[in-house]
């Protein structure tokens, strides 16, 4: 499904040969900033072809905000917006997503794995993608996101965390500076408004994640409890996400007319409660909402001489690396998933398989598809 896209169509190859000779002349320095680029009739005579090839590729640089083009006065090299993305832009098609990520990613909703897949994905889509790291600082972010708009890429995709959150709340209005929406992942609490300028937010579903867990579960056929760090939810807080997995647990239970799980914290009295259950066989699955919470769980049972997955399993809601050697069962929408949906998304597709996922879309805060965090 397309929805929304820039007028154009893809370049031929003699297009992108001109194109890539221009910007290789840049990058070698035989076509200095400030200097003149040859005349479009110049260039079809050199390269053997027509005219209109020749303004393609010149429109291309131009597009990338590499010359400036003024009537009358022929075309003139610009200093490079990145100098340091000349080479990506050589090699890049006409088509071009920009990747922006965090330096230092805590890996609870994409890693690696997700740029990857949204690299291969924009790949299949006919898309070079250029993946750049958040300056630290809001004046060099804002700087950095001024200095892509002029790229003018067909795609823009951001991988925040949580410590960007605020800084490129403050700097909404760059978003307007973008030809194209700006997919983010979108993982802000209630202190943060969501409703920005020009984005797609694409948002990690835990009420879904909650009913996939509470699926899971009841599926296994024997009894269990929910595990959390605290006995109660602060219900001031509508939006907390481990209420959200709770209440798609609970939903799930309700609907199939079975009891709600018990609803235990991590204190050492609750955890030997938890121990004494799965001993005499009254519990034998616990639905951890984290890992953290799951790991914790895992060895105080593990000291009691109770071993995972014989005496008892735990399904955690999360999917973390650091957590990738216990045995657990981890019920999460993965990161590879998280990266192709935003680049089908950033790359002007709305993902096929998305009324099936844990995810869901707002576009400038309006919520598309149903309950989000």
């Amino acid at each position: 499904m397309l929805f929304y896209s820039r007028k154009g169509s893809e370049m031929n190859r003699i297009q992108r040969k001109i194109y890539q000779d221009l910007t290789g002349q840049m990058l070698s320095g035989s076509l200095p900033a400030g200097s003149m680029l040859p005349g479009e009739r110049e260039l079809a005579a050199e390269y053997g072809t027509t005219v209109m090839n020749a303004k393609a590729a010149v429109n291309l640089l131009a597009h990338r905000g590499l010359v400036q083009r003024k009537r009358h006065a022929g075309t003139r090299i610009v200093p490079a917006v990145f100098p340091s993305l000349l080479p990506d832009l050589q090699n890049a098609g006409d088509k071009l997503a920009v990747l922006l990520t965090s330096r230092n990613p805590t890996g609870i909703h994409w890693n690696e794995d997700s740029c990857r897949a949204f690299r291969n994905r924009a790949a299949e889509l006919g898309f070079s993608v250029i993946r750049l790291e958040m300056p630290d600082g809001s004046a060099p972010l804002k700087n950095t996101l001024t200095a892509l708009s002029r790229l003018q890429p067909e795609g823009i995709a951001v991988l925040d965390d949580n410590f960007d959150h605020e800084t490129l709340f403050h700097l909404r209005d760059c978003f307007k500076l973008f030809s194209v929406p700006v997919i983010r992942l979108n993982r802000l609490g209630s202190s943060v408004p969501l409703n920005t300028p020009n984005t797609i937010s694409v948002d990690i579903d835990h009420y879904e994640n909650g009913r996939q867990a509470g699926t899971a579960a009841l599926s296994d056929g024997r009894s269990a409890v929910i595990l959390n760090s605290h006995a109660e939810f602060d219900l001031s807080k509508p939006n907390y996400h481990f209420y959200d997995k709770f209440c798609g647990i609970r939903d799930v239970f309700n609907e199939s007319g079975q009891s709600v799980p018990v609803l235990l914290d991590w204190s050492e009295g609750s955890l030997q409660k938890l121990a004494g259950l799965v001993q005499t066989g009254n519990v034998r699955v616990i639905v951890a909402l984290n890992l953290e919470i799951a790991a914790r769980g895992y060895d105080f049972l593990h000291r009691k001489k109770l071993r995972c997955p014989q005496d008892y399993t735990i399904l955690g809601i999360d999917d973390l690396e650091q957590y990738r050697h216990y045995q657990f069962s981890v019920v999460a929408i993965s990161k590879e998933n998280i990266g192709t949906a935003m680049a089908d998304l950033a790359c002007r597709r709305l993902p096929p398989w998305l009324r099936n996922s844990a995810l869901s879309i707002r576009c400038s805060g309006r919520l598309l598809r149903r309950k989000t965090f």
